[in-house]
């Protein structure tokens, strides 16, 4: 790989990166309050007052999302949603980049601009619903970004395209 396709690779990440902030855009200035957004930050809160998520805060959500919630709320005051959403499209962020690096080391740069973009437009083109949409959070939309990262190990040279379910 030369480092022009290297740096090519690079500056596509960036503008992917660039397109989820603008598709999350709307979820910086949508109501401060949902079911969901209020869900979240009282279980947060509970967490952080020294409860236990399903204990003394029940939701049947899986609970990554309520501790982000609550290290948040540590750091910038209790129920602080528009820090939250901010922290939250960072999050996204971090997982873009997570998804172009597998990709990379499975398929090259095009592959993983290809997963990477994939990703962008199936989760985060979603409707603004953070941080109850816990979506961006966890690995099932990782997962259907990446059922094509397969190289064949029987095909010299070659990358053999799979699909797969999870």
């Amino acid at each position: 790989m030369t480092p022009t396709r290297s740096r090519l690779a690079l500056l596509g990440l960036c503008a992917i990166l660039l397109l989820m902030c603008v598709l999350r855009l709307p979820s910086l200035v949508a109501p401060i309050w949902s079911v969901d957004d209020g869900t979240h930050a009282i279980i947060a809160n509970k967490i952080l007052e020294g409860g236990l998520p399903y204990r003394d805060a029940v939701d049947h959500r899986a609970p990554l999302p309520w501790y982000v919630c609550a290290l948040t709320f540590l750091f910038t005051g209790p129920n602080n949603m528009n820090a939250l959403r901010i922290v939250l499209v960072g999050l996204s962020g971090i997982i873009i980049v997570f998804i172009f690096l597998i990709g990379r080391l499975t398929v090259g740069d095009k592959g993983a601009l290809f997963a990477a973009l994939l990703f962008t437009i199936i989760i985060m083109s979603k409707p603004p619903a953070l941080p109850g949409d816990s979506k961006s959070l966890t690995f099932p939309g990782v997962y259907q970004s990446l059922p094509f990262l397969n190289r064949s190990k029987f095909k010299k040279g070659g990358i053999r395209w799979t699909s797969f379910n999870i």
